[in-house]
């Protein structure tokens, strides 16, 4: 399947034999009166990213099909995986192992497409907040994994739109719960180290590529403040110590978000909130 899914399937050809191994093999319906053998399940999850990396060689940026079968496949397996490879880091992650072809310097463009497909299957469908503790431990340690793997710092720009506001959340959750001891276990931990490797790839992004992340960052601003008030500022104190710069341009949203807040609930000036503002701008230029 890996080097041979261009000459099995076609488009259009409904007969061709590409959809039935799928339908059969990877995909097979679901019945709650028969399950499938552990052991079939156990050579399938170990061989999974074959049928991945056979999937991600044809045009799934054109055809429907084949995006369809890949989202399907990732809905599938891939938190069962994520979360079996959290809890045993030796075990393998067939979806690691489909992206090694991203981790080096140089990609090519059809691998580095189908990465950032999966990027987008993943913040649109295993991101989203609130969700379990565990299944969010899981898909984070899994982003960062792939991020510390990546040698390029092109990829990992590329991704980071994407999911910069999930990361940003995760935080910001960790951050409400009030404590260390209240917050579930590896959260924090793999947000912060996230964003410490989108911070080092922006070092040398151009201009538009920072401006497009500075948007994502203000629109967690104006979204959240609401919900979480002064929480988020201490949120972004620890961005601002990984990137300075992206944080200076964010006080002007700040001070609009924080006077929108407070226009909105009829408060006046909200002194407690003020003062997580001032404690971000002070840590920003300090």
């Amino acid at each position: 399947m890996k080097y041979c899914s261009k000459l099995i399937y076609s488009k259009t050809s409904p007969d061709c034999l590409l959809p039935k191994i799928l339908d059969q093999m990877v995909l097979p319906h679901q019945s709650s009166r028969k399950t499938i053998p552990t052991s079939v399940n156990s050579c399938l999850h170990a061989q999974l990213h074959q049928f991945l990396h056979g999937l991600s060689a044809l045009d799934f940026k054109k055809d429907d099909f084949i995006r369809r079968k890949i989202k399907e496949i990732f809905t599938r397996y891939f938190l069962l995986i994520v979360k079996r490879c959290y809890t045993s880091p030796t075990s393998k992650n067939t979806f690691l192992i489909c992206l090694q072809s991203t981790f080096a310097q140089q990609v090519s463009n059809q691998a580095s497409d189908f990465r950032q497909m999966v990027i987008d299957i993943i913040a649109e469908s295993f991101l989203v907040l609130p969700q379990p503790h565990d299944n969010h431990s899981a898909v984070l340690y899994f982003i960062l994994k792939l991020f510390q793997k990546t040698h390029s710092s092109f990829e990992i720009v590329r991704n980071s739109p994407t999911i910069i506001i999930q990361i940003m959340c995760s935080l910001i959750s960790c951050d409400a719960c009030g404590g260390a001891n209240a917050e579930p276990p590896g959260i924090r931990h793999s947000a912060m180290d996230i964003l410490v490797l989108i911070g080092n790839a922006y070092k040398t992004a151009s201009k538009d590529e920072r401006k497009e992340l500075l948007g994502k960052l203000q629109s967690v601003i104006l979204l959240n403040i609401h919900q979480f008030q002064g929480i988020i500022f201490k949120s972004f104190e620890t961005f601002a110590k990984i990137d300075k710069s992206l944080s200076i341009e964010l006080i002007p949203t700040a001070l609009t978000a924080v006077e929108e807040d407070e226009k909105i609930r009829g408060c006046g000036r909200d002194a407690k909130l003020r003062n997580s503002l001032e404690k971000f701008i002070a840590c920003v230029e300090s």
